[in-house]
């Protein structure tokens, strides 16, 4: 992979429909986010759907996490999120009740606006509250512009059926409202993923 140095501007968004596939262990997590307005995934997840949509083949690598991004200012809000997925994703662990302790005590401790729930044999679900003063409408633009690497700018959601998105040359003979998800991009990010390279930059 090629790094290029320079500044990045965010442009008009663009959305790809994505399938994920349910082969992948990691990949079945992504049914218990809580997607709504408010609730994203973005980073490492986000580019590795996007090299599927350009490329049409499955990338040989694996997120390390996924990252939920949660806009409330409420913690409590945040916290009850949390304690509702741990349920459901801990409810059928031999050690439930110690899972569920450390989520607790996270939530209490000096780092609760980061809570990470470690699902064993499958991956690690981090849900990042945010609480900046962004605006509903544009949050998720904001929160990307908030990454130093531009092939990790990239939101997924969960997709509304009928919602109207562009589809790459890969995937144009699939009926779109077949895809549960879309990925949200810029065309500068859109087009460091298709080549494999990234922009860096330096925050001072």
């Amino acid at each position: 992979m090629v790094v290029v140095l320079r500044s990045h501007t965010f442009f008009d968004m663009t959305k790809f429909p994505v399938l994920p596939d349910s082969d992948i262990p990691w990949t079945q997590l992504l049914q218990h986010i809580p997607f709504a307005d408010n609730v994203c995934v973005a980073g490492s997840v986000g580019t590795w759907f996007a090299q599927l949509a350009l490329t049409g083949s499955t990338p040989s690598w694996s997120p390390g996490d996924i990252d939920v991004f949660v806009l409330t200012p409420s913690g409590s809000d945040f916290a009850q999120m949390v304690r509702s997925v741990a349920q459901i994703v801990y409810a059928e662990s031999g050690s439930q009740k110690v899972h569920l302790l450390r989520v607790e005590e996270a939530l209490v401790g000096h780092r609760s606006t980061v809570i990470d729930l470690y699902i064993d044999g499958i991956g690690n679900l981090s849900f990042i509250q945010v609480t900046q003063g962004y605006h509903i409408d544009d949050w998720v633009e904001g929160l990307l512009s908030t990454f130093d690497i531009s092939v990790c700018k990239v939101s997924l959601h969960r997709s509304i059926a009928e919602v109207d998105v562009f589809q790459p040359d890969v995937v144009t003979d699939i009926d779109v409202v077949k895809f549960n998800y879309v990925i949200v991009m810029n065309d500068d990010v859109c087009l460091d993923i298709a080549v494999k390279q990234m922009e860096v930059e330096f925050v001072p």
